[in-house]
């Protein structure tokens, strides 16, 4: 269990750190201690397969453009730290910072908790015994909403709506 909780919690103690210090260096110590979380439980990690799935790749894109389409309409507002603002040689380095924190660190520290994790644990306490993959109507609307209640700002704020139409398409 701790090798889907902790990577979990690491992850939000850097959001947090984020209202205390500079977003840039809260968010980089996020994907520092995420990273090393991984690497730390990589080979626990049984249901990782690295492999060519078409529909999830589609998913993946659809979700892109939408997250796209978004901060576009936020002017650019972003939930940790806004790379853009840097200049020089800091930009590239915030820019690659944010890359990887979004698409390897927290995406797989996410996708663990919520579909290893989560929604396994919402039908059985016992979660190993849960096949991955499986879930019930009410796991699956847990889930969903709590990743999207994760990723959103407010209630009506439109990053609320992108993490309910993605923990809705990573769920299915």
């Amino acid at each position: 269990m701790l090798k889907y909780i902790l990577p979990f919690i690491l992850l939000m103690i850097g959001i947090l750190l984020a209202e205390l210090i500079n977003p840039f260096l809260a968010y980089s110590i996020k994907v520092l201690l995420g990273l090393a979380a991984i690497i730390y439980f990589w080979k626990q990690y049984k249901e990782i397969k690295l492999k060519f799935d078409p529909l999830a790749w589609l998913f993946g894109f659809i979700i892109i453009i939408i997250c796209i389409s978004l901060e576009f309409l936020n002017k650019g507002h972003t939930s940790d730290f806004n790379p853009t603002i840097y200049t020089g040689a800091l930009f590239y380095l915030a820019i690659l910072t944010k890359i990887i924190g979004m698409v390897i660190v927290a995406a797989i520290i996410e996708e663990l908790f919520m579909r290893s994790f989560l929604i396994r644990v919402f039908i059985n306490p016992k979660f190993e015994k849960v096949k991955i993959g499986t879930f019930t109507l009410f796991s699956f609307i847990l889930t969903t909403a709590f990743f999207g209640l994760m990723h959103g700002s407010s209630i009506t704020g439109s990053r609320l709506v992108v993490g309910l139409i993605s923990g809705l398409m990573f769920n299915l």
